[in-house]
């Protein structure tokens, strides 16, 4: 499991700080060796991490059951539930729509 530190950042470093990281991965996406920056930059873990939360996403978006993507990705069923409370209240649209196009 990926650690953050208990330490907290000021909102604005905070915010600066995640500014930067999306402005990083804009430079990344468009270069043909993404792959290997994002294995670069990213751990194990935290691939997985990313990419099951994506997969929750992409299979609560199709309608896959609860369990069934609990069974499947191997994931708790309150973090596939509190995703899919995040989906019901409209949450993550652009990834949704960019998953869309990838099919």
């Amino acid at each position: 499991m990926p650690h953050i530190s208990s330490k907290k950042l000021k909102e604005e470093e905070e915010k600066i700080l995640k500014s930067r990281l999306v402005d990083a991965f804009r430079m990344i996406g468009k270069d043909r060796r993404v792959s290997y920056a994002i294995k670069e930059f990213l751990t194990d873990t935290e691939m997985i991490m990313l990419a099951k939360r994506l997969g929750i996403i992409y299979l609560v978006d199709r309608g896959m059951p609860t369990l069934e993507i609990c069974e499947t990705l191997k994931m708790s069923s309150s973090t596939v539930i509190r995703v899919e409370k995040r989906m019901d209240r409209g949450g993550y649209q652009n990834l949704r729509k960019a998953l869309k196009k990838l099919e």
